[in-house]
């Protein structure tokens, strides 16, 4: 539960969480190998297709407003259906301001 009036999010089926225990955790490349067969098991099982959008975000990420739009409009604007959009994530003080001359990625 979550939402405003604290109801299930309509999107909950479109949702995949990897748990892990602290004491499992081995950094942040082990936690993106973990995803990535994630991603091969979900792919052998048609769970997902190669038409699907995937996104990995990490427990400190946040948000600026229209991200959603703002991250498709990125990836037509590079006309090629294979682009990954990648960023470095900055501080939350930083969210919507253009750091060396480009907006990174929202």
């Amino acid at each position: 539960k979550g939402g405003p009036a604290g109801e299930d999010c309509p999107h909950r089926d479109q949702i995949f969480v990897h748990a892990i225990n602290a004491k499992d955790a081995a950094g942040p490349t082990y936690a993106r190998g973990l995803i990535g067969q994630d991603m091969h098991a979900a792919y052998v099982k048609n769970e997902i297709s190669p038409q699907d959008f995937c996104m990995s975000t990490d427990s400190h990420m946040d948000f600026e407003p229209q991200w959603d739009e703002k991250m498709v409009n990125m990836w037509d604007q590079t006309k090629n259906e294979y682009a990954v959009l990648s960023t470095y994530v900055a501080s939350i003080e930083q969210l919507g301001v253009n750091l060396n001359g480009v907006h990174e990625v929202p």
